[in-house]
């Protein structure tokens, strides 16, 4: 029981910061701190009970996470062949699983604030931290749009903003992030029409479900169009309505 203490940011060292599952509580701030974490990659401060706004000053001083790092297959492999990690172990949600991770690459980056009460909109500086390959956001009553700037991530692999309060559409930014393979955005009140994009339609119906005015694959929702000040709806194609048409098709030959 307790709050988060800036007193870490003394430890200039720290790369891996897990404080999950207890019972801090109040603002996640260092008002009096002005040092960096210059080499912090992975902070779990998930199912707690943190209220506030998320901290964009200790989000800002994420110095290793701005890295630009080119992470390949290629690099992967040469990285198990180096050994290039630390022995710390961590259990982490990936792609909605808990799992724990028994060596962690020193490339592995991940910020997992879930499960706690934040509010407030998503902030522009999580568009800097370039190198995040894990962002876990659900379960708090985080609002307002979705912002643009995730769009400028370069290669992150898992997406969880489910559970919140996010409104406004869907952007087609976040159709050009090809290194997504988990997204949830699930519980939220999105609107408008899902991004037409191969990448989205990799993604499970239930990890978009629960907005009641989004339309689109992969959900089985119609999709609104505007004509003349009046909305009319299409409906989007399922497998059933093209086996029908070809049924027809066939009968008129």
């Amino acid at each position: 029981m307790g709050h988060f203490h800036a007193h870490f940011q003394a430890i200039s060292s720290l790369r891996v910061l897990v404080l999950q599952s207890n019972k801090l509580h109040r603002e996640i701030r260092c008002p009096h701190s002005p040092s960096t974490w210059q080499m912090l990659q992975n902070i779990d401060l998930s199912s707690n009970n943190f209220s506030g706004t998320l901290p964009v000053s200790l989000l800002a001083s994420l110095e290793a996470v701005k890295a630009n790092v080119d992470f390949n297959l290629f690099m992967y492999e040469l990285f198990q062949l180096m050994d290039i990690y630390y022995q710390d172990t961590m259990g982490v949600t990936f792609k909605g699983l808990k799992l724990e991770l028994v060596k962690i690459l020193t490339i592995f980056t991940l910020i997992d604030f879930s499960a706690n009460r934040l509010e407030g909109p998503i902030p522009n500086t999580l568009g800097d931290l370039k190198a995040l390959y894990f962002l876990n956001l659900l379960h708090n009553a985080i609002s307002g749009s979705i912002p643009p700037v995730l769009g400028n991530l370069d290669q992150p692999e898992s997406l969880g903003l489910s559970w919140n309060y996010l409104n406004g559409t869907i952007l087609a930014q976040l159709a050009n992030l090809h290194f997504l393979s988990f997204l949830n955005l699930s519980k939220n009140r999105l609107v408008g029409s899902i991004p037409t994009s191969q990448q989205f339609l990799t993604f499970f119906e239930s990890s978009l479900e629960g907005n009641l005015r989004l339309r689109g694959l992969p959900l089985n929702k119609s999709c609104s169009t505007t004509t003349n000040g009046t909305e009319e709806a299409s409906s989007v194609p399922t497998q059933s309505n093209i086996d029908d048409d070809e049924d027809n098709d066939d009968s008129k030959k």
